[in-house]
């Protein structure tokens, strides 16, 4: 089956040394993701769209974990992770075009 990501040749700067090293290939296949965030993680992006999200591009095969990495966002401040309306785990696989939730943690009662 093709993957519906698409062939990109570029050399990018991750934030982790996973990623820096796939780079350095010639032929990267890269995926779009849509990513929407709640409570005070919006505020950590200047000029964060509320209505539409972050649009983020990031190697095929990345995880929720990579994605946060990449948004400098720690685990312990992403409380819950949705993709779609499905509550995934930090190491859940990303394909292209995902609508991704990340909400912070919750506490009070």
């Amino acid at each position: 089956m093709r993957s519906p990501c698409r062939r990109i040749t570029r050399l990018l700067s991750y934030r982790t040394k996973k990623w820096t090293q796939l780079l350095i290939s010639e032929d990267i296949i890269f995926m779009n993701l849509n990513v929407r965030l709640y409570g005070n993680l919006s505020r950590s992006f200047e000029n964060y769209d509320s209505a539409g999200g972050l649009i983020i591009e990031l190697p095929e095969g990345a995880s929720v974990n990579d994605l946060l990495v990449h948004l400098n966002i720690s685990r312990s401040r992403a409380g819950m992770v949705l993709i779609g309306d499905r509550l995934v785990k930090k190491d859940e696989k990303l394909c292209e075009g995902a609508g991704v939730r990340i909400f912070q943690p919750l506490f009070g009662g």
